[in-house]
């Protein structure tokens, strides 16, 4: 058994692990503001800085998940197989938004007042929106995100 993880712990790559994880650890510390009813201007600089610090939070989350499915795309060497992957997980996570998160995180399942969304929201439809992607060659994709970058400018 020990070996078997030595080798999944060696295959990884611990510098996306390491970053993974003070992410996780700043949007943790966001949630603790949150929850402790301190608002996210903040009475000193230091909540002002936990909380733009936190900012970079939602961006690195897509980021990761981009890379994850890259890195899940070569190890299963089927792109059909991956984008499958993707709507099904991109779809729970927009349930899971829906439902687990939204009851634990405001404490309500009243869609009459629902204002918004968040990032697990965003992932599951990123997530959707990439397995079209990825039947797509890369020189289709490449251009398509040029476009979308000059047009942004």
């Amino acid at each position: 058994m020990g070996e078997a993880r030595d080798a999944v712990f060696s295959s990884r790559l611990q510098s996306i692990d390491l970053v993974r994880g003070l992410v996780c650890v700043l949007m943790a510390i966001d949630h603790v503001r949150v929850y402790a009813g301190i608002p996210a201007g903040g009475p000193s600089p230091d909540i002002f800085l936990t909380r733009w610090v936190t900012h970079f939070v939602a961006p690195a989350f897509a980021l990761f998940a981009g890379t994850g499915a890259y890195f899940l795309g070569r190890r299963l060497g089927d792109p059909r197989a991956l984008a499958r992957f993707l709507v099904s997980r991109g779809l729970l996570l927009v349930v899971l938004e829906l439902t687990v998160i939204r009851l634990l995180w405001a404490s309500h399942l009243d869609f009459a007042e629902f204002t918004l969304a968040g990032v697990i929201w965003m992932l599951g439809w990123c997530m959707v929106l990439l397995a079209a992607f990825v039947r797509l060659p890369a020189r289709t994709v490449k251009d398509l995100a040029r476009q979308s970058s000059q047009q942004a400018a």
